[in-house]
């Protein structure tokens, strides 16, 4: 059993209207995006910075002149708090690890060694940012 329902014609759209519907569409679109990069965008922008406290400053150790004289350089990050204090370096580097500084996060010493043994063109130093972020040791600090 089915039920037929009566088939209503659509009242036919005035050619002005097929013609200007586009345009009104564009303006639209145009309105909306233009909307979202004067508005939206900065202001969602604006609350990523320092987002995980992750700034500038942090790097600024590395950025030094005495520093620079370092490298090429392995740096094994010594995690006080958390771990975007390694996080926070990783700019520095690329993924092929032919930047002046390759960071590594501190694990148990042996694993620090064996990964300073794959890089022997390299002064091994580490670094500790919380405790005293200019400053890089040859040796681990106790």
């Amino acid at each position: 059993m089915s039920i037929k329902l009566p088939v209503i014609p659509l009242p036919a759209i005035p050619d002005r209207w097929r013609k200007a519907r586009p345009l009104a569409v564009t303006a639209i679109l145009a309105f909306l995006v233009c909307g979202n990069l004067l508005f939206y965008t900065p202001l969602r922008l604006s609350r990523l910075y320092g987002l995980y406290d992750v700034k500038r400053a942090y790097l600024e150790p590395f950025l030094t002149p005495e520093a620079q004289k370092l490298t090429p350089a392995l740096i094994i990050v010594h995690i006080q708090e958390d771990w975007i204090e390694y996080g926070r370096l990783t700019e520095l580097q690329t993924p092929f690890l032919d930047t002046p500084f390759i960071f590594i996060y501190s694990r148990q010493p042996e694993t620090n060694q064996a990964v300073a043994a794959h890089f022997p063109d390299r002064h091994v130093y580490h670094y500790y940012p919380v405790k005293a972020p200019y400053t890089f040791y040859l040796h681990p600090s106790p």
